[in-house]
């Protein structure tokens, strides 16, 4: 049996532009302990997908960045602490070109969490 989603927050949005797609949002652990992250690279060249925390001041901490070449799929899954307050219980996603490519980026992406 296929485990439904407690919180959807996009669901295989599709996503065309020059520049790139960013969003997040706050993961309650009493909601679901686990977050999915899935992005299908629908382009022509390499996709970089990076996955991070937020900071009160300067800039976000980030995973380390996976690259995505055309017509994959990634898949990243984050476990959260059930002691984790809701001020730190931010995740960003960041979807961007490549370095040194430079067609726009087509992706289709969902974002999930889970119990």
């Amino acid at each position: 049996m296929k485990q439904q989603p407690s919180l959807i927050c996009d669901d295989k949005t599709h996503v065309q532009t020059v520049t790139s797609v960013h969003l997040g949002d706050v993961f309650i652990p009493a909601n679901g302990k686990y977050v999915i992250f899935r992005v299908t690279n629908k382009g022509k060249e390499r996709v970089t997908c990076l996955a991070g925390q937020p900071v009160m001041l300067g800039e976000p901490t980030y995973f380390p960045a996976v690259d995505l070449e055309p017509g994959r799929t990634l898949t990243r899954a984050f476990e959260l602490d059930s002691n984790t307050s809701e001020e730190n219980a931010g995740l960003l996603f960041d979807i961007r070109g490549a370095a040194g490519t430079s067609e726009p980026i087509d992706v289709e992406y969902s974002l999930m969490q889970f119990k």
